[in-house]
C-alpha cells in the first residue's frame, strides 16, 4: 500500500507545475502554488524515508554503494529543512527538476521489486527511464537556448553524461535484496547446508576437493532474480557462474556455486563476488591459496 502511495505521489509531482497554474487561474491569484509545493515536499519526504531502510539493507559497505546510500539519506534530511528544501532546492528550477528526478529514481528502485515483483535489473532500467523523463524538460530547454554552433558539443556532453551514469550503475544497491550469508567452504551437504567457512587452503586441497561458495539471499515474496558468482584470481576474472533465487524465505533463499577446475598456478588471492545480472554487488568473500597453506585472510559476507 505504501509503495502504491509512492507511485501515486510520483504522478502528482509530475503534474505539480500544471496544477499550480490551474490553481492560480481558478482562484484568480488568491491561492498560491506554494500550497502544492508543501504537498510535494511531503511526498518527497514520504518517498525518501520509505526507501531509505531498503537502500540501507541492500548496501554492501565494502564497495562504492555507500555513496548512493548516503546521498539518499542526505536528500531525505534536506526535505525536512525548509531553508534547504524551499529556499535552496525549489528556488532553482534546474536543481528542483534534478531533485525530482532523483526521488523518482529512488522510488522506482523500491516499488518495482517490492510491489511489482520484477528483478532489480528491470527496476534499475525503469528508474533510469523515470529520472530521464523528469529531467527531459530541463534538457529540452537547454537545447533550445543553445546556439547552433554549440549543439554538437552539448549533444556530446549529454551522451557522455548518460554513458557515465549507466557505467556507474554498480554504485546503486540492489534494493529489495539482502545477503544473509556468504561464505567459501569445501563441503556442502543437502539440503543446501554449507560446511565451515574457510579463508585459506593449499593448492593440493583446492585441486583435490574444489571450492564452494554458498549464499543465502533474502528477497521479496514472488520475486525471481538472476544472480552471478564471479570468480577472480588476483583481480582477473576467471569464471562467471549463473544462478537464480526466489523470494519469500525469511532466512534467505540458499544457493551456491562450485568450481573444480583451477589453473596450474592457483596460488594467490581468490575473490568470489555475488552480483545481480545487472552487475550490482550483493557481497564478496575471499580465500587465499598458497602451496604451503600457511596464509591467513578474511572471509564472509562483504556487507557485514
Amino acid at each position: 500500500a505504501i509503495a502504491a502511495m509512492v507511485l501515486a505521489g510520483w504522478l502528482w509531482i509530475l503534474a505539480e507545475g500544471a496544477l499550480g497554474s490551474l490553481l492560480t487561474r481558478m482562484s484568480r491569484g488568491r491561492l498560491s502554488p506554494a500550497l502544492l509545493r508543501m504537498v510535494t515536499q511531503s511526498l518527497h519526504q514520504e518517498t525518501l524515508f520509505f526507501a531509505l531502510p531498503f537502500v540501507w539493507a541492500a548496501t554492501v559497505w565494502q564497495s562504492s554503494q555507500p555513496v548512493f546510500a548516503v546521498l539518499v539519506a542526505l536528500a531525505a534530511a534536506a526535505t525536512t529543512v525548509d531553508r534547504v528544501y524551499l529556499d535552496r532546492i525549489c528556488a532553482r528550477p534546474t536543481l528542483a527538476l534534478a531533485f525530482q528526478g532523483f526521488c523518482a529514481f529512488v522510488a522506482a528502485l523500491v516499488v518495482v521489486p517490492v510491489a511489482l515483483q520484477r528483478d532489480t535489473g528491470s527496476a534499475l532500467g525503469l528508474a533510469a527511464g523515470l529520472m530521464l523523463l523528469c529531467l527531459l524538460p530541463m534538457v529540452l530547454r537547454r537545447l533550445v537556448t543553445t546556439p547552433l554552433r554549440r549543439l554538437p558539443r552539448a549533444a556530446l556532453l549529454l551522451t557522455a553524461a548518460l554513458t557515465a551514469g549507466w557505467t556507474a550503475r554498480g554504485t546503486v544497491p540492489p534494493v529489495g535484496l539482502e545477503t544473509q550469508s556468504l561464505r567459501a567452504t569445501q563441503t556442502l551437504s543437502m539440503p543446501r547446508t554449507p560446511g565451515a567457512a574457510i579463508d585459506h587452503l593449499d593448492t593440493a586441497a583446492l585441486r583435490a576437493e574444489g571450492l564452494y561458495t554458498f549464499a543465502a539471499v533474502r528477497a521479496p515474496l514472488g520475486l525471481r532474480q538472476d544472480l552471478v558468482f564471479e570468480w577472480r584470481h588476483e583481480g582477473v576474472l576467471v569464471e562467471r557462474i549463473a544462478t537464480e533465487i526466489r523470494g519469500g524465505r525469511e532466512a534467505g533463499y540458499r544457493t551456491w556455486s562450485r568450481k573444480q577446475h583451477f589453473p596450474a598456478d592457483s596460488a594467490g588471492e581468490w575473490r568470489i563476488a555475488l552480483r545481480t545480472a545487472a552487475g550490482q554487488m550483493l557481497g564478496e568473500t575471499r580465500v587465499r591459496v598458497t602451496p604451503d597453506g600457511t596464509v591467513t585472510a578474511s572471509a564472509g559476507a562483504a556487507h557485514r
